[in-house]
This record gives structure tokens, C-alpha cells and sequence, in this order.
């Protein structure tokens, strides 16, 4: 690999914007779990993901998520009930419908 990245720029480039770009993330994922709750931890889980019109679907397992960002698979699914229950958002399997994304959003602030 030394010798790719001293012989072929591109790949050097690639390979740091790749390398900050998951640094990035996983700081931001640290961030998350010391200083959000665990509803607002999912609401902004879900604002990332991406969607169309107004659904997104999730990437990985429940409780593959709930690992991701801190929280227990329980924790994970109490929390999308009550996002629910708030008007917020409906799911349908690893479907997401939003139903208030401004309400969603406000939620971080």
C-alpha cells in the first residue's frame, strides 16, 4: 500500500478523504452518545440516512443501529414508539415515513 500511495496521487487523495471522512463520522457518532438523549440520538440518526419524498429506509438491523449509536435494542425501539406517538414519524419495517421533519429537527436544537 506505501508504495501506491507515494506512486499514484489519486489513490493517496482518495484514501485521505476516506480515512477523514470516517474520522468525521465517528466523532460525530462520540458526540452523540455523551451529549444527546436517546430520542434525539435516532431522530438524528434518521435525519441522515437518505430519503426520498419523505421515507428513508434503514440500512442495517435494529439492533445493528441501536449498537451504532449507544443504546440497547430496547432503548432503540422505545424510542422510535415515541417518536411515533409524537407525530413524528411512522415505521414500517425498515421503512421510516416522516411525518414532521421540522418537529424532527427541532428536536436537536
Amino acid at each position: 500500500m506505501r508504495l501506491a500511495i507515494e506512486r499514484v496521487p489519486p489513490f493517496a487523495q482518495q484514501l485521505i478523504t476516506n480515512l477523514s471522512l470516517r474520522f468525521e463520522s465517528l466523532l460525530r457518532d462520540m458526540e452523540s452518545v455523551s451529549l444527546l438523549t436517546a430520542v434525539q440520538r435516532v431522530a438524528a440518526y434518521l435525519l441522515r440516512q437518505p430519503w426520498v419524498a419523505n421515507q428513508a429506509k434503514l440500512p442495517f438491523y435494529k439492533r445493528t443501529i441501536a449498537s451504532k449509536l449507544g443504546l440497547q435494542p430496547e432503548t432503540f425501539s422505545r424510542s422510535l414508539q415515541q417518536l411515533a406517538a409524537d407525530g413524528l414519524i411512522s415505521v414500517r419495517g425498515a421503512r421510516v415515513v416522516f411525518h414532521d421533519v421540522a418537529r424532527l429537527q427541532a428536536l436537536l436544537a
